[in-house]
């Protein structure tokens, strides 16, 4: 698991630098395919997913993060650089820290286990 988180806070970084280049695509992918391995946690699935999803636009400085709805449902948002400019420092920095959110809110792994 910390390895993955590992990875997916390597993606954002990256994203939040510059668009992704296709050698950087190309590195993460080769990252990924090595960690994720047959996941069966629900958490674990969640991040391999917002990986791949971070890679899936690289023209655009835009990373996801997993949103969990009100059912336990997740969905992977969006956040654009306009959007990440427009937040408060707190609120930046929990999403920096975190991969998951609850009503608009960055929640820490335990808090997301529980709501899932």
């Amino acid at each position: 698991m910390t390895e993955l988180l590992a990875l997916y806070a390597a993606t954002k970084q990256a994203i939040m630098q510059a668009p992704l280049t296709v050698e950087q695509i190309s590195e993460f992918k080769r990252q990924l395919a090595t960690l994720a391995l047959p996941r069966t946690n629900a958490l674990e699935q969640a991040i391999v997913a917002l990986i791949e999803d971070n890679l899936s636009f690289p023209r655009f400085q835009i990373f996801y993060v997993q949103n969990i709805n009100g059912d336990g449902s997740l969905f992977s948002f969006p956040i654009h650089p306009f959007h990440w400019q427009a937040m408060t420092p707190e609120l930046r920095q929990g999403f920096v820290t975190q991969a998951f959110m609850y009503q608009a809110q960055p929640v820490d792994l335990n808090t997301a286990a529980t709501l899932i």
